[in-house]
């Protein structure tokens, strides 16, 4: 997966031979060594995120979790997953 303008063709040299790539940059790379590329375009779903939420809780997905900021802090962690120094998943957290 990669979510950084202009890191799709270097994120598509350590994909496996015939492997997949998916960005959400539209930065899509040619593909090569039978990859499969493919952009990736993120739309609001409540039912779909509440489903993912439950087989999450169920134990069926797993999340890395690279950074956790404050919602107040969103363009930070927005700043840190595009960049690529999340290492992982951001994930923002609400205040209760």
């Amino acid at each position: 997966m990669n979510a950084a303008r202009g890191g799709a063709a270097i994120t598509l040299q350590t994909v496996a031979d015939g492997g997949r790539l998916a960005t959400i940059t539209g930065d899509r790379p040619s593909p090569e060594r039978r990859v499969t590329v493919a952009n990736v375009y993120v739309r609001a779903d409540g039912a779909r995120l509440a489903a993912l939420v439950v087989a999450l809780a169920d134990g069926l997905l797993s999340l890395h979790v690279g950074a956790t900021f404050p919602l107040a802090d969103a363009a930070t962690a927005l700043q840190g997953a595009i960049t690529g120094r999340a290492a992982g998943a951001t994930v923002l957290t609400l205040s209760l």
